[in-house]
């Protein structure tokens, strides 16, 4: 059983693939536990789910120097684009509704339908993009370490860049460490819990 991690990871923990970057990184497999722990405390995120007709909604749930944790919303016909992550790995998890994930590889175009419980990792430098083909409305929640700074969209015919977007970091709606004490398996051991 992975239990939930929401505290920062410095360069040289094991967890952390830091190396000579100024900003600590946590590894997509890692992520993918934040997301999965993250998926299973439902009545944390459930309220603060919305999803608008006109454009996928994002919330940012979480930041820390490592990582950051965002709740998106889509409803049927959204996506992003085929993108990256600009230098940031990702994890992600469906927890309502159905997306499609499309990755571009040297092989080609990879189609993969995530149902709810689905998670996926994407690597640094990994180029995909998220869908709801479904009629009915999707809510995902993502992982991005260090958080997201830029993403570059590609074409996708011929894979090359066609433009790089800044992403404007968002005040988190919670305190990581607040979070992961809630969340963690032993409790807050200064309340006795």
């Amino acid at each position: 059983m992975s239990h939930l991690f929401l505290a920062a990871v410095h360069p040289g923990h094991p967890l952390s693939d830091a190396g000579s970057r100024a900003a600590p990184t946590v590894r997509p497999a890692l992520l993918a536990d934040v997301v999965d722990g993250l998926a299973r405390a439902h009545p944390l995120w459930r309220p603060l789910v919305h999803h608008d007709a006109d454009r996928r909604t994002a919330r940012r749930l979480i930041a820390t120097e490592a990582y950051e944790v965002w709740l998106l919303g889509w409803t049927s016909g959204q996506g992003v684009d085929l993108h990256d992550h600009g230098g940031s790995h990702a994890a992600f998890r469906v927890v309502e509704g159905e997306l499609t994930e499309i990755e571009w590889t040297p092989g080609g175009i990879v189609r993969h339908r995530l149902r709810v419980g689905a998670t996926r990792r994407s690597p640094a430098g990994s180029v995909h993009d998220v869908v709801n083909q479904s009629p009915s409305a999707a809510t995902s929640i993502h992982a991005y370490s260090p958080p997201l700074s830029s993403m570059t969209f590609y074409d996708p015919v011929d894979g090359q860049p066609v433009r790089r977007e800044a992403v404007a970091p968002a005040l988190p709606l919670f305190d990581a460490a607040a979070v992961g004490r809630l969340l963690h398996p032993a409790g807050d051991r200064s309340r006795g819990v």
